[in-house]
């Protein structure tokens, strides 16, 4: 079990009473009702602000100062992104329990000796469309799931966005064939408020730099709300722009560490061999003969290398 709280940081001026809290707002949730309120009521929440009590997406809307006390009490911080699929997870569990109490299994579906075997898993049949975006589509029957890459100028990497029955989503794992995307009950007016609010987001990570993140958010903000597509293509040519001045930052070399010519490294290597040679044996102390450099190994190896010359000669 645990609690969490998403990056949503949305604008919006909240009634309460006779006065109205001006902030950022986030939604803070878990994986329980019940833990859910013991954590707000540590965090100084009052009962009265829980949304959707008793429902799926049960949680409380927190400021931007509440969502950093609740990191600093133990509320996992996650991405609104993320904070999606848990609640598409939930409402997946639910339904599946739904299922499970329709035909009278105990604890799961497959419990029921009735019940019908799932299918193994199929893979996507892909297929080339002739469309100007060259979307990719599954053309096995009973999917249609279509797929299109936009390229990533901040890591010159593509992003994919898969859709299905007029649901949208930027995944980096491939949706199993046949399957619903997370989503898909949303109303037309929360896909657009939450396109609005990562708009905003990426003009955030735009300004700070964050070029990767603002794609990224640019991308979610395209799939939410696709009727405004000249609005998201401007700002993928401002994040392609800003991309393109930056060069490569390259560490200064440290000339010690550069590779010498190889010339260079020889000459030195015979100068060190003759100064070598030079030395008078004493100075090896009592061991010299089994100096390396100039003791009785080393005379018998020059005398080779000697007669290999002549030989060659």
């Amino acid at each position: 079990m645990a609690v969490y709280v998403d990056d949503m940081n949305l604008r919006a001026d909240v009634p309460d009473g006779d006065q109205v809290v001006r902030g950022k707002w986030s939604h803070l949730y878990a994986d329980t009702e019940a833990e859910l309120r013991a954590f707000a009521k540590q965090l100084g929440l009052r009962p009265e602000w829980i949304q959707h009590p008793g429902e799926i997406g049960v949680h409380f809307d927190v400021t931007a100062r509440k969502r950093q006390q609740a990191i600093r009490q133990g509320a996992r911080p996650v991405t609104w992104r993320e904070a999606g699929e848990h609640l598409a997870r939930q409402r997946e569990a639910q339904r599946a329990q739904e299922r499970c109490d329709h035909i009278g299994c105990t604890e799961h579906p497959g419990d029921d000796p009735d019940a019908p075997v799932p299918e193994a898993r199929q893979r996507h049949s892909w297929g080339e469309t002739t469309t100007r975006d060259r979307r990719k589509v599954c053309f096995r029957k009973g999917c249609g799931m279509e797929a299109q890459r936009r390229w990533n100028p901040a890591t010159r990497r593509p992003l994919v966005i898969y859709q299905r029955n007029g649901v949208r989503i930027v995944s980096d794992r491939v949706p199993p064939c046949g399957s619903e995307l997370p989503g898909g009950d949303l109303s037309a007016e929360e896909r657009k408020h939450l396109a609005a609010a990562a708009d905003r987001k990426a003009a955030e990570a735009y300004r700070a730099g964050d070029l990767d993140r603002a794609f990224r958010l640019v991308t979610d903000a395209r799939c939410l709300d696709p009727g405004r597509s000249q609005t998201w293509d401007e700002r993928e040519r401002q994040l392609a722009a800003k991309a393109s001045q930056r060069q490569p930052e390259q560490e200064p070399k440290d000339p010690a560490e550069e590779p010498a010519d190889p010339a260079v490294i020889d000459a030195e290597t015979q100068q060190w061999a003759h100064w070598n040679a030079g030395l008078l044996k004493g100075l090896c102390g009592p061991e010299w003969r089994q100096c390396p450099e100039h003791g009785t190994a080393a005379v018998r190896a020059r005398r080779q290398e000697a007669r290999e010359r002549q030989g060659a000669a």
